[in-house]
């Protein structure tokens, strides 16, 4: 042999025992399998892996042999795409020779046979035991449905409590409202007041409880509405003014010139943000001032600033890095000292973050709060009428002049019923109680209404079947479908959604308010 062509031979063969000594010390499965699947050859790490003693007992063994049944398509398939050229990347499992499960992942390539230009003699693959990641993606997996699980029986545990505690309140709540307006003595009327009082923060606490939920759920919508930053601001303050007064606190209003035009945003949210964040400045402010101020960031932003200040007790550095957690207060006795469920401001960072804006506070012990929220708020045309005006009883033309608004309330709960009848006057509302599905069905097809306030929760027949039917038979009479608002304690959001996608144009909470109950009926007009 010339000198060249064994120094070449020697060459090839320190590269073949090189590679051999790769291969076998290599710690994971290296393979080499013919288009039938068959296994050619295999390295001592897939040796073991397999279950075998030496090569001699697996080689020209079928690998499906050794693949779990309803895995033999994606090795099929693998095999026949790298003979077809290309690299593949799979996962599959695998009961080795002792009968234990493995879980493999795989990196196939072609194998081109040098003599044949373009022909793949073999593929080869590069195999790696998974079961133990496999296992913890199943406990994941598993943890996540149990969550997911946990998750839809916290929120029908929140819609059952927020039905069995809102209905009594809904009674107790109207027929306290009811109470109010007879004559009434000075003492009786104050002792009223402590009632309603007391069952407004009940049902606070109860409203706190329930938007947390639907935040952290993902499940609290931001609208986009022309909002007057003004008008919103105005109510809000006017809410607290009676709260104010009795304090002997001072509140206040300041807006810069750019707050006072028409935004874009949610008036509903903002609102909800400012009540809270004024609620907790007069609670910890026995005396001196509350104010509001809301500004423009700068000329022309759409970033708007509102800042709310007050002189009361203040917080330590402590007390201040917590404010914003969840059923957490300033110290410990304050949820004894001044009520609440520490849910406010957590509500308040939630939504403004949901929102796209910020929230932050400042505060030293004995000198006051301060917190600021900025969020963006775009400038648009004052073409639209605000979304923040306060609620109020519908004039005589929006009720309907010429005639009282026909109403058909349905509820199974005879004091709901009264408690209605209580708050819609007769000149302006002429309205037909219910107690069940079947009777409302009944009577709206003998006789037309301008709107349905329909309960949800009824025993026989609920309000989504009872307005079903009433669809049905409008139809098959060819007569135009009867507006209906759900009336009713459930108002968690996928509720409310569900509703909407049943046919109901709107959503009354119970406890409700008569201005909020005017507000509602308002939409709709005599026929």
């Amino acid at each position: 042999m010339p000198h060249g062509a064994a120094a070449e031979h020697a060459a090839l063969k320190l590269s073949e025992a090189r590679l051999r000594t790769i291969v076998a010390s290599e710690p994971e499965c290296v393979k080499t399998v013919d288009r039938d699947c068959r296994l050619l050859d295999m390295n001592p790490a897939g040796l073991a892996m397999v279950g075998a003693d030496s090569i001699d007992q697996v080689r020209g063994v079928s690998l499906l042999e050794l693949v779990v049944p309803e895995h033999h398509a994606r090795f099929e398939r693998t095999v026949r795409d790298c003979f077809a050229g290309e690299t593949v990347l799979e996962q599959f499992e695998i009961i080795s020779l002792d009968g234990t499960r493995r879980w493999m992942e795989q990196n196939a390539a072609p194998l081109y046979d040098p003599s044949t230009p373009g022909v793949v003699s073999e593929m080869v693959a590069v195999t790696r035991e998974i079961t133990e990641r496999k296992r913890y993606e199943a406990s994941m997996l598993e943890a996540v449905r149990t969550a997911e699980q946990a998750s839809l029986a916290k929120t029908a545990f929140l819609a059952n409590m927020s039905h069995e505690i809102r209905t009594p309140m809904n009674g107790m709540l109207g027929t306290l409202n009811a109470l109010a307006h007879t004559a009434l003595d000075a003492e009786q009327q104050g002792l009223v007041e402590v009632i309603q009082r007391s069952g407004q923060s009940l049902l606070r606490i109860l409203n706190d409880i329930l938007d947390v939920s639907r935040i952290e759920s993902g499940h609290v919508p931001i609208d986009a509405l022309p909002v007057r930053l003004s008008d919103l601001v105005h109510d809000v303050v006017e809410q607290f003014r009676h709260v104010a007064v009795e304090q002997g606190v001072s509140l206040s209003v300041t807006h810069c010139t750019d707050s006072t035009g028409t935004r874009l945003g949610d008036p509903t949210r903002i609102a909800q943000i400012l009540r809270n964040l004024v609620s907790n400045a007069l609670k910890f402010t026995p005396e001196g001032a509350v104010r509001l101020e809301v500004c423009a960031c700068s000329a022309g932003s759409s970033l708007v600033e509102f800042v709310v200040t007050d002189t009361g007790i203040g917080m330590t550095d402590a007390q201040l890095g917590r404010v914003f957690d969840r059923f957490v207060q300033a110290d410990e006795t304050a949820s004894r000292r001044y009520g609440g469920t520490g849910l406010g401001l957590a509500i308040v960072r939630s939504l403004a973050t949901r929102m796209g804006g910020t929230v932050t506070a400042t505060s030293g012990v004995g000198e006051g709060s301060t917190f600021v929220v900025r969020l963006p708020l775009p400038a648009v045309a004052a073409t639209t009428p605000s979304s923040s005006t306060s609620p109020c009883e519908p004039d005589g033309e929006a009720a309907g002049a010429t005639q009282p608004l026909r109403v058909l309330l349905v509820d199974d709960n005879e004091l709901n019923r009264q408690v209605v009848a209580h708050m819609l006057p007769a000149h302006r509302y002429a309205l037909t109680l219910c107690a069940s599905g079947a009777e409302a069905l009944e009577q709206a097809l003998r006789a037309r209404y301008d709107v349905v306030l329909m309960d949800i929760h009824m025993p026989d027949m609920d309000g989504i079947e009872t307005l079903r039917r009433l669809r049905t038979e409008e139809a098959r009479a060819g007569r135009a479908a009867t507006p209906a608002v759900a009336y009713t304690a459930s108002v968690t959001n996928d509720e409310v959604a569900r509703y909407a996608a049943h046919g109901f144009q709107g959503c009354i909470a119970k406890p409700v308010e008569p201005a909020r109950l005017a507000e509602t009926l308002r939409r709709f007009t005599a026929g």
